[in-house]
Protein backbone atom coordinates (compact mmCIF):
# COMPACT_ATOMS: atom_id res chain seq x y z
CA UNK A 1 0.00 0.00 0.00
CA UNK A 2 1.49 3.25 -1.25
CA UNK A 3 1.44 6.50 1.64
CA UNK A 4 -1.34 8.84 1.47
CA UNK A 5 0.62 12.41 0.61
CA UNK A 6 -0.46 15.22 2.75
CA UNK A 7 -1.56 18.76 0.74
CA UNK A 8 1.13 19.66 2.53
CA UNK A 9 3.70 17.83 0.84
CA UNK A 10 1.88 18.55 -2.64
CA UNK A 11 2.48 22.66 -2.04
CA UNK A 12 5.83 21.83 -0.70
CA UNK A 13 6.73 20.09 -4.23
CA UNK A 14 4.56 22.39 -6.20
CA UNK A 15 6.96 25.31 -4.75
CA UNK A 16 10.05 23.34 -5.41
CA UNK A 17 8.87 22.53 -9.22
CA UNK A 18 8.27 26.46 -9.50
CA UNK A 19 11.29 27.52 -8.21
CA UNK A 20 13.99 25.01 -8.94
CA UNK A 21 12.93 23.48 -11.80
CA UNK A 22 10.90 26.37 -13.51
CA UNK A 23 13.15 29.20 -12.58
CA UNK A 24 9.66 30.71 -11.14
CA UNK A 25 8.18 32.35 -8.08
CA UNK A 26 5.28 31.11 -6.47
CA UNK A 27 3.45 33.43 -4.15
CA UNK A 28 1.10 31.75 -0.76
CA UNK A 29 -2.16 33.86 -2.11
CA UNK A 30 -4.06 34.86 1.34
CA UNK A 31 -6.47 37.70 0.75
CA UNK A 32 -8.40 39.13 4.06
CA UNK A 33 -11.69 38.84 3.91
CA UNK A 34 -12.25 37.03 0.51
CA UNK A 35 -12.50 33.37 1.18
CA UNK A 36 -11.95 31.07 -1.66
CA UNK A 37 -9.06 32.04 -3.61
CA UNK A 38 -6.04 29.63 -5.13
CA UNK A 39 -3.28 28.09 -2.89
CA UNK A 40 -0.66 29.44 -5.53
CA UNK A 41 -0.20 32.12 -7.60
CA UNK A 42 2.77 30.92 -9.82
CA UNK A 43 4.87 33.77 -11.72
CA UNK A 44 6.72 32.09 -14.20
CA UNK A 45 9.55 33.58 -16.38
CA UNK A 46 8.07 32.91 -19.61
CA UNK A 47 5.71 35.46 -18.67
CA UNK A 48 2.70 33.99 -17.56
CA UNK A 49 0.99 33.72 -13.94
CA UNK A 50 -1.16 30.44 -13.05
CA UNK A 51 -3.45 30.21 -10.20
CA UNK A 52 -3.08 26.82 -8.65
CA UNK A 53 -5.28 25.28 -6.44
CA UNK A 54 -3.30 22.29 -4.76
CA UNK A 55 -6.07 19.11 -3.09
CA UNK A 56 -5.26 15.95 -2.18
CA UNK A 57 -6.77 12.84 -4.25
CA UNK A 58 -9.55 13.02 -2.00
CA UNK A 59 -10.05 17.08 -1.87
CA UNK A 60 -12.76 18.91 -3.53
CA UNK A 61 -13.33 22.36 -3.90
CA UNK A 62 -15.19 24.38 -1.23
CA UNK A 63 -17.79 26.45 -2.87
CA UNK A 64 -16.31 29.74 -2.40
CA UNK A 65 -13.41 28.31 -3.97
CA UNK A 66 -15.52 27.01 -6.78
CA UNK A 67 -16.89 30.52 -7.19
CA UNK A 68 -13.25 32.03 -7.17
CA UNK A 69 -12.28 29.41 -9.84
CA UNK A 70 -15.39 30.31 -12.22
CA UNK A 71 -14.41 34.15 -11.94
CA UNK A 72 -10.79 33.63 -12.27
CA UNK A 73 -11.93 31.55 -15.82
CA UNK A 74 -14.11 33.97 -16.82
CA UNK A 75 -11.66 36.65 -16.50
CA UNK A 76 -9.70 34.55 -19.12
CA UNK A 77 -7.05 33.78 -16.30
CA UNK A 78 -5.01 30.61 -16.00
CA UNK A 79 -6.65 28.34 -13.39
CA UNK A 80 -5.61 25.09 -12.10
CA UNK A 81 -6.11 22.33 -9.93
CA UNK A 82 -3.41 20.44 -9.55
CA UNK A 83 -4.07 16.49 -7.10
CA UNK A 84 -0.98 14.56 -6.66
CA UNK A 85 2.33 15.10 -7.46
CA UNK A 86 1.84 13.70 -10.80
CA UNK A 87 0.06 16.42 -11.72
CA UNK A 88 1.94 18.31 -10.68
CA UNK A 89 4.96 16.86 -12.87
CA UNK A 90 2.38 17.16 -15.55
CA UNK A 91 1.78 20.96 -14.93
CA UNK A 92 5.35 21.60 -14.71
CA UNK A 93 5.94 19.05 -17.94
CA UNK A 94 3.54 21.24 -19.80
CA UNK A 95 4.52 25.02 -18.45
CA UNK A 96 8.11 23.66 -20.72
CA UNK A 97 6.51 22.98 -23.34
CA UNK A 98 4.33 25.34 -23.99
CA UNK A 99 1.31 23.38 -24.18
CA UNK A 100 -1.11 24.96 -21.31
Amino acid sequence: MSKKISEAEIEAYFVKCVEKDLGGVTLKLEVKGRRGWPDRLAILPNGEVDFVELKTERGGLSAAQQKRADTLVNLNQRWYILCSLKAVDKWVLSVKNHTL
